[in-house]
Order: C-alpha cells, then structure tokens, then sequence
C-alpha cells in the first residue's frame, strides 16, 4: 500500500494514500483530513505533495485537493464537492470543466476496472 510521509516539529505521519480524503492550505499550513476523523498539519507546499499523489486525487481550488474515491456528491451547480465525511469543498470556477471530465474518466475507468 501507497503510503504519503509527512514531517514537522513534533511528529512524524505515515499515511496510507487510501486513508487520505483531502489536502489543504490555509495561512501556508498543509492539513491532510483522514477518514481516521484525525488531522495532520504540515508547512509544505501542496504543489509539492500533488507530485506523489497518484491519479485519482484532483485539484479542485487553489489550496485543495480531494480524493475522488472519497467523493460522496459533486454539485457543478454550486460548485461543490462533499467528502465521505460530510466535508464540503467549493469548485474554483476556474476548474469546473477539468474537473467534470477528470470525473467522467475516473468512473469511466472504475466501470472498466470491475468489469
């Protein structure tokens, strides 16, 4: 298993990439959000966690990042994404076009992988 290793001061995390529901920024701290409800905090550029991240996790703003296998609802009217765990993120406007294909080739993909 895939697992994303983040330091700082007081501890050191390794995640599973399949624990992870979402990657933040706010004020230049990184918060990684699990399904363990457990936050970790990090000052590290989400740029640079989004290179180890594979595929399915997508830049949906500026200083979010989700993971499409936690997605529950996606309203491209409100432009918003709730997470498993009731979390609700909003679209950049920007990115609603990407991120509706990027949505379509992911459960395109899902229906192929089960079949």
């Amino acid at each position: 298993m895939e697992c994303l290793i983040l330091k700082n001061e007081l501890e050191i995390a390794k995640i599973p990439i399949d624990a992870i529901l979402s990657l933040e920024v706010n004020d230049y701290l990184l918060t990684c959000r699990t399904v363990w409800k457990r936050d970790f905090s990090y000052s590290k550029a989400l740029s640079e966690i989004e290179k180890q991240l594979p595929s399915y996790f997508l830049r949906i703003n500026r200083n979010t990042i989700v993971n499409l296998n936690k997605v529950q609802v996606v309203n491209f009217k409100e432009r918003t994404i709730r997470m498993d765990d009731q979390l609700i993120y909003q679209i950049s406007h920007r990115k609603v076009k990407i991120i509706r294909k990027a949505i379509n080739e992911y459960e395109s993909n899902r229906l192929n992988f089960s079949e």
